[in-house]
């Protein structure tokens, strides 16, 4: 308000369900990584809601706790 600059806060903090290119943002990867790793079944627990793929915030917390 006073010229000062507000953080942007990213669209995903408002989900608990991300896309593939927000979770992959989240996690600090690579989308193509992400992919990756669903299609051979490593990774991040993935939904798929009607024709979309989801991952849920709580998952991908589990998954860098892990060590993913």
């Amino acid at each position: 308000q006073n010229g000062e600059r507000q953080p942007s806060i990213p669209e995903y903090s408002y989900s608990d369900h991300l896309s593939p290119m927000e979770a992959a943002e989240y996690l600090s990867l690579k989308l193509s990584t992400l992919y990756h790793w669903r299609y051979t079944g490593q990774g991040p627990k993935s939904y798929k809601i009607g024709r979309s793929i989801r991952y849920k915030r709580e998952d991908l917390d589990d998954f860098l706790q892990s060590g993913g």
